[in-house]
């Protein structure tokens, strides 16, 4: 039997209740929008399909640019000469490239993305391109690749 002393313990526990029921839900809210964005950060899968995530010349530019007076200068990955002829046929026809040189002037701008701006806002391409760099080194083709120019 409740008694009236303990009325107001009672009232206190439906408080804590509704309090723990407010959390629950902002908790659901919580991961409901956390699944919303991870959707939306999802890779394409390319399947074979190199360069379909470009972005436009002065871009593309500046990523080389920045690509080639940081990671280059200390890393000397690339041949400078040949990565410099190769991007120039890339800014003519990027359909004409060779993949593996379109893979390698992707990784580059990935790399320059990363000094593109403070906010990192090239992130999404930068992902996609080191994912599509995944899938061509997972070519079997491509299992031992010699990529020239380097």
């Amino acid at each position: 039997m409740i008694t009236s002393t303990h009325r107001p313990a009672l009232k206190g526990l439906d408080n804590e209740m509704s309090k723990q029921e407010e959390c629950w839900q902002g908790l659901l809210h919580c991961k409901s929008l956390g699944g919303c964005l991870r959707a939306q950060r999802l890779l394409v899968s390319s399947a074979g399909q190199f360069g379909s995530y470009t972005l436009g010349n002065i871009v593309s530019t500046e990523l080389l640019v920045n690509y080639l007076r940081t990671f280059e200068q200390i890393y000397r990955i690339n041949h400078v000469p040949t990565l410099q002829r190769e991007f120039e046929a890339f800014l003519q026809d990027p359909v004409s490239v060779a993949q593996e040189c379109l893979v390698r002037l992707q990784l580059c701008f990935a790399l320059g993305a990363l000094i593109y701006d403070d906010l990192f806002s090239l992130r999404p391409y930068a992902l996609q391109w080191i994912h599509e760099a995944q899938s061509w080194l997972a070519n079997p083709e491509n299992s031992h690749p010699i990529i020239s120019g380097t």
